[in-house]
């Protein structure tokens, strides 16, 4: 869903659901609390890009301020548009935190550890995992 309108091509979408899809993005592969989302910060302190041709843009006054990253709703709403694009119907108890569980355990059924994913999530054991965040999504053999 991600792939089309109105996420893509870049060049003809609009700037909400460009940001509601890095929001998604950014919480999936981070795996990481909703919290821990909203502490990102755009200070150049906090800032590190790597060589090449990584750059910085700055243009705040056509944005919105970062500070609205804080808004989880952003999550929610870009699952949402991602289903409603397919003409399909988003499950009632979607969560921006449910983007943990998915990413953890599509990690691991692509074969990925189980402790470099409670590295990844700061879980102090398995168990939070298997307990509360594992989705059973099927292996990628049994696909």
């Amino acid at each position: 869903a991600l792939k089309g309108p109105p996420f893509e091509p870049l060049l003809g979408s609009d700037l909400r659901p460009l940001t509601l899809k890095a929001a998604l993005l950014l919480a999936l592969a981070s795996v990481k609390r909703m919290g821990d989302l909203q502490a990102l910060s755009v200070n150049l302190s906090c800032l590190e890009f790597g060589p090449g041709d990584s750059k910085v843009i700055e243009r705040s006054s056509l944005f919105a301020s970062v500070a609205a990253i804080k808004d989880i709703r952003w999550i929610v709403d870009a699952i949402t548009l991602a289903y409603s694009s397919l003409g399909l119907r988003c499950s009632i108890g979607v969560r921006a935190h449910s983007t943990r569980g998915m990413a953890s355990s599509w990690a691991w059924s692509s074969g990925v550890s189980i402790a470099e994913i409670c590295a990844a999530t700061d879980w102090a054991s398995p168990s939070t995992f298997t307990r509360f965040y594992n989705l059973g999504v099927p292996t990628l053999q049994a696909r």
